[in-house]
């Protein structure tokens, strides 16, 4: 293998509906999810954010989505990053980088939080990773730019499932199942690559998986994502 995921930047679990009132969402009930005490909850007109330290666990409801994620500062949404690193959340941007997806149970707090919306129905749900890895030969743009210079049917082998789109940039899309997935590849660093892979479920009379089966097709798809890479980026 010619690639190995070095952190996990980011990580997410989406839950998306028909609509969402934010009016109707118990903002008490937000601040004790799955057993663990937020320390801070914004609401606003258009959306909620809340901050659960000492681990950087990030909510934000709006639109018709709901997210909880671990995020770098950076990146968190609207005022969350501060509002973490002012509650103590910041601590835990010090620990060692994470290779791993689903060291903290993100689909139980998605799944308290699903439970406190009302009038709503659940349309889709999906994972994203944010990943960087390091690739051990060559440089990252040279392992990229081979992928998209071999044929479409390598590519189509790395997954087991329908190909459906190969674009000139290192954007891929498969299908397998009720699942689509999207992958995105760009060169950090001379020899770091950032993927980013989400997996998006959709379907008539969609609803959540029990707890044990949603975690453990949370972790799960996260190995479909470094099995691919493995795959792609072999005798590179």
């Amino acid at each position: 293998m010619n690639i190995r995921v070095e952190n996990i930047a980011s990580e997410n679990l989406t839950l998306v509906y028909d609509r969402l009132d934010l009016r109707a969402i118990d903002s008490n009930g937000l601040r004790n999810l799955a057993g663990t005490q937020a320390q801070s909850v914004l609401l606003t007109a258009e959306q909620i954010i809340a901050a659960y330290p000492p681990e950087p666990i990030a909510l934000q409801i709006d639109g018709r989505r709901i997210r909880v994620g671990i995020a770098q500062m950076g990146e968190l949404p609207g005022g969350l990053g501060q509002l973490l690193q002012t509650q103590g959340g910041a601590q835990s941007q010090k620990k060692a980088a994470r290779k791993e997806a689903g060291t903290v149970p993100l689909w139980k707090t998605a799944l308290a939080c699903h439970k406190l919306v009302s009038g709503a129905t659940l349309v889709a749900y999906g994972f994203n990773y944010n990943v960087e890895a390091s690739v051990k030969t060559g440089s990252a743009l040279e392992a990229i730019a081979g992928l998209v210079s071999v044929n479409q049917d390598r590519v189509a082998g790395a997954f087991d499932g329908e190909l459906v789109s190969f674009a000139a940039t290192p954007k891929l899309a498969f299908r397998r199942g009720q699942a689509l997935y999207d992958l995105v590849l760009m060169p950090a660093e001379e020899q770091r690559v950032r993927a980013t892979f989400n997996v998006h479920f959709e379907y008539d009379g969609i609803a959540l998986p029990e707890e044990k089966d949603l975690e453990k097709s949370y972790k799960g798809e996260f190995k479909t994502l470094t099995t691919l890479l493995s795959k792609l980026f072999a005798g590179e």
